[in-house]
């Protein structure tokens, strides 16, 4: 990880920790101006005379591959153009386009969704993708499904008559509101074609794009296509890691209120693991961690919820 990227995500994500943080709790939280977010310590932000110290910890990698070196280099042409700073959601998954021309075209459209957004503000980006689809089976009512649409494959089996393989690997973020409208595409298409055709569905994917409400910069948030850090002992590994990390700086109390941010590269928020992960934990490694959080496509959501009081006392 470089310190370039460590520092961009720290301090781009701490700001987005306290816009939910003062809005869930009713609190006016904020840093200094001159706050560096150094890797070395926590972050400590200032409501009157309480004070709140943060810690921001990504769960997939920001370095040791050649993609990242790619990804800087969009990061860095999105940040030269636009005022600001912003984080865009990368899905689980998904690559970053090699190519020349689509690597403009992708920077086109980012460059456009972020440019409308206000401080504080999230949407997101429409990439087109291409799904296929092949009947397999004249007989029976069955949809074997790979990809992004792979955990809605039960969707379909009232729907269609005939086995059916649908590729949806190019689709990592189905858009809000859009899965319906896809499935009665993919249903209407099953009655165009015959056993052995192939057919192709354009559709859109959208990833999120965030503003903050302070920092400068822009930071792709995610992890190459084959990282499979998101479940299992890896993860464990890295949520044990990140709270030890935060008790050696908490044991010995610093704030009114020790925060823990942990970052994962999930598609939704409701996809992550790392509450569950978390919770399973020894309480005693977490004892000194007031708040533990968790960051994911552009939303936070409390790990634990803390007694009122320690937040913002009467």
């Amino acid at each position: 990880m470089t310190r370039d990227d460590e520092t961009l995500l720290r301090s781009l994500l701490a700001d987005r920790f306290l816009q939910w943080l003062n809005e869930r709790y009713g609190t006016d939280f904020q840093f200094p101006a001159d706050e560096a977010f150094p890797p070395d310590r926590p972050a400590v932000a200032r409501d009157g005379a309480r004070t709140l110290a943060l810690t921001t910890v990504p769960l997939f990698p920001l370095d040791g591959d050649p993609w990242h070196e790619h990804r800087r280099r969009l990061q860095d042409q999105l940040a030269a153009s636009l005022e600001g700073g912003y984080v865009l959601w990368l899905p689980p998954g998904a690559d970053l386009p090699q190519d020349e021309v689509d690597a403009a075209d992708f920077v086109r459209r980012v460059e456009r969704d972020a440019r409308a957004l206000a401080p504080g503000q999230r949407r997101a980006v429409s990439f087109p993708v291409t799904l296929g689809l092949r009947q397999v089976e004249d007989g029976g009512a069955y949809m074997n499904v790979v990809g992004g649409l792979a955990r809605h494959w039960a969707r379909f089996t009232d729907q269609i008559w005939g086995v059916y393989q649908l590729d949806s690997s190019a689709l990592h973020r189905i858009p809000e509101g859009d899965l319906d409208r896809l499935i009665r595409e993919i249903v209407e298409m099953t009655k165009q074609i015959q056993k052995g055709q192939w057919a192709e569905i354009r559709t859109p994917e959208a990833w999120t794009v965030e503003r903050t409400r302070r920092g400068e910069g822009f930071l792709i948030a995610g992890a190459p296509p084959g990282w499979e850090g998101n479940s299992g002992p890896t993860l464990r590994k890295a949520v044990r890691a990140a709270i030890r990390r935060a008790d050696e700086q908490y044991r010995a109390r610093m704030a009114d209120v020790q925060a823990l941010l942990l970052v994962g590269a999930y598609a939704y928020l409701e996809d992550e693991l790392i509450t569950v992960t978390y919770r399973g934990s020894d309480p005693l490694a977490y004892a000194s961690i007031d708040l533990p959080a968790v960051a994911a496509d552009g939303q936070i959501r409390a790990i634990l919820e803390p007694p009122p009081e320690r937040i913002s006392p009467a």
